[in-house]
């Protein structure tokens, strides 16, 4: 059966934007308290490079946008971050889980700290876009000639408010949990 749906309100995410400008809807929550929280990004090609920028916007129950926070700047990591997920927490916080899907020449290095290789990472913010929880890596690492290759990253929070993420591993056919 398909459970009720009861409208609330409508609101803009963001402005209409020609094919070449805007920001494309990557994650949506809800929030305890009634806000939503969107995850959106930017990809262009520049010189060599693909280059993705990722925000975080929050708009309270009416849909007036509360934060708008720069999600690349508070990645801690050399590798540009491609793959971006979202969870909204119970207790209010928002858990970001960034990875780089793979170590190819045309994906940018940025960021303050050096990997060997590409990992998987998480950090939790308030609703204002602060750090609560900085980086963390969630993959372990592997020997340099398998690099953790770690992508399709799955969160989901447990009764007891612990967290616990799948992803997939190097191998391209296996699953890990933590």
């Amino acid at each position: 059966a398909i459970p009720s749906f009861t409208k609330t309100t409508d609101f803009i995410i963001q402005p209409p934007v020609t094919n070449a400008s805007g920001k494309n809807v990557s994650d949506v929550d809800v929030l305890p308290g009634g806000s939503t929280a969107v995850v959106l990004n930017t990809f262009a090609y520049v010189g060599n490079s693909y280059v993705y920028t990722y925000s975080l916007k929050v708009f309270d129950s009416t849909g007036a946008l509360k934060t708008d926070v720069n999600l690349s700047s508070l990645m801690d990591t050399y590798y540009q971050m491609i793959n971006v997920n979202m969870l909204a927490l119970s207790n209010g916080y928002i858990l970001i889980t960034y990875n780089k899907s793979d170590s190819g020449a045309n994906n940018l290095q940025l960021g303050t700290v050096r990997e060997n290789n590409p990992n998987a990472y998480f950090m939790v913010l308030n609703q204002s876009g602060q750090k609560v929880v900085g980086q963390t890596q969630i993959n372990t690492y592997s020997a340099a000639s398998t690099p953790a290759l770690t992508r399709f990253i799955s969160i989901t929070e447990l009764s007891d408010g612990n967290v616990a993420f799948s992803w997939q591993r190097n191998a391209n056919i296996s699953t890990a949990t933590r």
